[in-house]
């Protein structure tokens, strides 16, 4: 029997926080009236200026929505109080204060130090604690890419004070053609819909003491501005006037820096930036799908590095960090050894029930299998054989309606949907559907309006839409979202009715993708092919995700996995106010709780799962959210968990015998105290290439002594079982930040009002 551990790339600080021997100082700063995004952007400038008025390192402190403080790490000079910026007073709060008070600040610091020292490397930083620097080793036949291998890094302080730095590598692929050789190759509409929401690499200037250096920045594909030019267009607000941007970098005194800009170069904007920057110099971002057959060949070890790979190339970036100097802090340094977790255990996957018996019998209830993808599809291949958990009844007479483009005769769909989708449909669900249908075909968007008129016309004998588009880009596609909404609705594209005639060896690749669509679409239906065996702990799970500027979502399961209903809200920045989701939480959970039925009789435990960082005014927010539904007759308890699913842990499988490290199994857990841990709801043998990127769970609240980091991390693995849409392979998040974040992704491309059901 192999001897195994789990470990984590996480280093610890050679001291504890409260060791480390730093004196801090917290000043309160008077005078801030600004709220929201707005206000954090002037802490932290506050926050640099006194920097030099003190000689220590500085940052902000926002504890609540009313308290602004700036913390000063070893300040070389004590002011009782100081005026900044000629209208912001900072009083002398409180001298040398624990840094277990202050843990928040003291990460931005640690983050500073790390920043300063991977610059001074001629690294740069593409997105928040990602750094990279160009590959220069020259592969073979790879003219066509440039390589950059980098670190994303992250600071966590656990309770007894231990500072770890997590560190992973990346890497990044981009075109070595710029976004201007692609245009003037493709045309500047077929380019358009090639990069719409693509990630660019995109250079600029960095401002620095000695002048400006070059940076290279990652943003998503914003608009192109076929009518905007480089050397004559005034889009660049400079002192009272504006101008082009090759005359805004000539008054910079960095004409090199456009030399080879073109002065009737088009500009575009990246997503959500009002800056606007020439084609010339940004380059397209590859994915994997997006390289040929042999390139992946070459490329593969490099993209998808081994546990191996990857483990030694974190050692070298904690080589470069490890002899880090501050003037003011000194010398930070971190343990070679990774962090040594208290416990770890890998879960296992929960039983599901299939089929609308009550029966325990292990036909009906069981746990899929995890030892290859194999057994993990053919457990659900034959498992939805017995039918639906839960069914509905489909009145007599309705349709299902296929939209498909005028590329398609209406024989070949017919056939599709009756000799193929259909039978399918039958035979591994156990669901008849419909036989008849309503049939319409368009050549383009200006035949919206028909359809719409047929939609009008028959929309209460519709049972389901299907709708087929030329490619993912279909501009239709979010038109008809808007139009269906009320109607179950699924979406595909021809690609899938041409596979088997494109590709004739691979019809599992078929197989495949057609029983995720039938899956996805009986779920918006209604249908439910399976539901978890056993029931949770809690009375409602409460999945919350943002569209930043554009929507808060919320959605309701239930104790079994199943869906419920959602909750939208329009939101301005990036922060959930306190007052918008106090009533957004009320209103959620007092709507799952009445479609539940749920006695009002006894305190309902809710459990919240927050997409990404919950903020301490959301927290405030969701626990005076108790009042109100009190006055509306529902007494709750609250458990709130933040799930972030892009960190740079990765869990490895250590054999101790041999010193070799692994990558980890589904699974794999790691606690790593009574607040933190890691759960990979993805890994061996179901992820074929490359290592599961774990999620990181934090406990931020709990009125029930029982529901503590154990708990709810098994909780969101069961979860993490629960998408109808993915009958070949598992998703990672678990189905309560899943719904959300798919009604979340809808509202960024455009279809404000999202359908009804789960986002399937």
């Amino acid at each position: 029997m192999v001897n195994f551990s789990l470990r984590v790339n996480a280093f610890p600080l050679t001291s504890k926080l409260n060791d480390l021997n730093w004196d801090i100082h917290l000043y309160t700063l008077e005078g801030l009236t600004v709220t929201g995004e707005e206000r954090f952007r002037r802490l932290s400038n506050i926050a640099e200026n006194v920097e030099s008025l003190t000689g220590g390192r500085t940052t902000y402190y926002a504890p609540t929505p009313e308290e602004n403080y700036i913390v000063v790490v070893n300040p070389k000079v004590s002011h009782q109080s100081l005026l900044v910026d000629k209208m912001y007073k900072l009083v002398l709060h409180e001298r040398t204060i624990n840094p277990s008070k202050v843990r928040e600040p003291l990460r931005r610091v640690f983050y500073k130090i790390s920043r300063m020292k991977l610059l001074s490397h001629r690294m740069w930083e593409s997105e928040r604690n990602r750094y990279y620097r160009f590959l220069f080793t020259q592969l073979e036949d790879l003219e066509n890419y440039r390589i950059y291998r980098g670190v994303f890094l992250r600071y966590d302080i656990l309770e007894d004070g231990t500072v770890l730095l997590v560190l992973d590598p990346l890497t990044r692929i981009v075109t070595e053609d710029s976004l201007r050789e692609i245009i003037s190759r493709e045309g500047v509409e077929k380019a358009k819909r090639r990069l719409r929401h693509r990630r660019v690499l995109i250079e600029t200037l960095r401002k620095t003491p000695g002048g400006y250096d070059l940076r290279l920045m990652t943003s998503r594909m914003g608009l192109l501005h076929p009518d905007k030019y480089a050397g004559q267009t005034p889009v660049v607000p400079y002192k009272d006037k504006m101008v082009t941007i090759k005359e805004y970098y000539k008054r910079l005194n960095m004409p090199s820096f456009v030399k080879d800009v073109e002065d009737h170069e088009i500009l575009f904007q990246a997503e959500g930036s009002p800056y606007y920057y020439a084609v010339s110099k940004a380059r397209l971002i590859v994915r994997f799908e997006d390289l040929k057959k042999e390139e992946r060949k070459k490329l593969k070890d490099i993209i998808y590095l081994k546990a191996d790979q990857r483990i030694k190339l974190t050692y070298e970036f904690l080589l470069l960090l490890n002899d880090m100097k501050d003037p003011w802090l000194g010398k930070i340094e971190f343990e070679d050894e990774p962090f040594n977790v208290s416990y770890y255990e890998v879960l296992k996957a929960p039983k599901l029930k299939f089929g609308e018996s009550t029966s325990e019998d292990e036909d009906l209830v069981s746990a899929p299998p995890l030892e290859s993808n194999k057994a993990y599809r053919e457990f659900f291949r034959d498992k939805l054989r017995l039918g639906p958990a839960r069914r509905i009844s489909i009145p007599r007479g309705n349709r299902i309606v296929i939209v498909y483009p005028n590329d398609l005769s209406e024989k070949h769909v017919r056939n599709f949907y009756l000799k193929t989708l259909r039978k399918e449909c039958l035979q591994i669900f156990h669901v008849s559907l419909p036989r008849d249908l309503y049939c319409w075909q368009y050549a383009n968007i200006g035949d919206l309006e028909k359809i719409r008129t047929n939609y009008e016309s028959y929309k209460n004998r519709i049972a389901g839409i299907l709708g087929i588009l030329r490619n993912k880009q279909e501009e239709l596609y979010v038109e008809l979202k808007k139009l269906f909404r009320d109607t179950p609705n699924q979406m595909l594209t021809l690609r899938l009715l041409t596979l088997p005639f494109v590709n004739p060896k691979r019809m599992d690749i078929y197989t495949n993708a057609l029983r995720n669509l039938i899956s996805g679409f009986l779920g918006k239906m209604g249908f439910r092919p399976w539901l978890l065996a056993e029931r949770l702990n809690a009375d409602l799970y409460i999945g919350i995700d943002t569209m930043p500027s554009k929507a808060v979502v919320g959605v309701a399961v239930n104790p079994l996995g199943d869906y419920l209903l959602e909750e939208i809200r329009m939101l301005k920045g990036r922060l959930i106010p306190r007052d918008t989701i106090r009533r957004f939480v009320r209103d959620l959970v007092y709507r799952a709780a009445r479609l539940s039925r749920l006695a009002d009789n006894r305190k309902l435990l809710v459990v919240i799962h927050r997409d990404g960082d919950l903020y301490p005014e959301e927290l405030d927010g969701i626990l005076e959210s108790k009042e109100g539904l009190l006055r509306r007759g529902i007494q709750v308890k609250y458990v709130i968990v933040s799930v972030k699913k892009t960190t740079p842990y990765r869990i490895y499988d250590l054999d101790e015998s041999l010193g070799k490290y692994e990558a980890c199994r589904m699974g794999s857990y790691v606690k790593l105290d009574s607040h933190h841990a890691l759960l990979a709801s993805t890994g061996l043998p179901l992820l074929s290439q490359g290592m599961a990127r774990p999620l990181l769970v934090e406990l931020c609240h709990s009125d029930d002594e029982k529901y503590g980091i154990d708990v709810a991390s098994q909780e969101i693995y069961r979860l993490s079982y629960m998408h109808w849409a993915t009958i070949t392979q598992k998703i990672k998040l678990p189905a309560t930040i899943k719904f959300a974040d798919d009604f979340a992704y809808m509202i960024s491309e455009g279809i404000e009002e999202i359908p009804t059901g789960p986002p399937l």
